[in-house]
């Protein structure tokens, strides 16, 4: 068994979120997030349980990042799971780290967020989202409160 093997199956028996899931949240996290600080990379993870959660995403890690929205390059939540590159992880310790903040961000995820980019990044259609803050190179968001909810 590896350290990455290990890492996960205790994390999932911390958790009890399958291994798989907590292994798409940690690629996701890799991905995503692994150049920056542990905050940052926590709120990445806790923007997918967030979605998890949600009514309007999928019900489990794995499926939230794996979602697609419209058809084509660029037509999935997360950019580096259909930007056409390789997927492969050649940071062992990037990745181990990012199994351990998956457990964090199941664990406590930070409330509210459900979306984030790349600050370089100017989404549009973002209307129906509140800009929380900025986490390292990322400008993280949540639900607007509809009118009538307190």
């Amino acid at each position: 068994m590896t350290l990455i093997e290990l890492a996960l199956a205790t994390a999932a028996a911390l958790t009890g979120v399958p291994e798989q899931e907590i292994g798409c949240m940690a690629t996701n996290i890799y991905h995503e997030a692994r150049g920056e600080s542990l905050e940052g990379q926590w709120l990445v993870g806790s923007v997918v349980m967030n979605r998890v959660v949600s009514n309007k995403f999928p019900g489990t890690p794995c499926d939230v990042v794996h979602e697609w929205r419209r058809p084509g390059l660029f037509g999935c939540q997360f950019s580096w799971y259909c930007d056409g590159r390789s997927d492969k992880m050649f940071d062992e310790v990037a990745l181990l780290k990012a199994v351990i903040v998956s457990v964090a961000s199941v664990a406590l995820p930070a409330s509210d967020l459900t979306h984030y980019h790349e600050l370089s990044v100017n989404p549009t259609n973002w209307e129906e989202l509140e800009p929380v803050g900025v986490v390292g190179g990322h400008l993280f968001y949540k639900q607007r409160a509809s009118e009538g909810e307190g």
